[in-house]
């Protein structure tokens, strides 16, 4: 399933940084809440703790065909 808050990174097949997708529906206003962070300020946060030079910008989804998370998905939370 796609992730809620952004913080699942790992190193693609080109060996530049790719991100699970994370799930749109999930309102950014509790991601703030509880990570203190957007999505892209998370990814940026990652990549910079990792020393990568590479862009928050070509950061790409590593596998896009995860299924979505909508509401209901995790009990008592979302």
């Amino acid at each position: 399933h796609k992730q809620l808050f952004g913080t699942q990174m790992s190193r693609g097949s080109t060996k530049d940084w790719c991100i699970q997708p994370v799930e749109p529906s999930f309102p950014e206003k509790l991601r703030l809440q509880y990570v203190k962070l957007s999505v892209d300020d998370q990814i940026a946060n990652t990549l910079k703790g990792i020393g990568s030079n590479q862009s928050p910008s070509d950061v790409k989804d590593c596998d896009p065909l995860l299924k979505p998370s909508p509401k209901g998905t995790i009990l008592g939370f979302w």
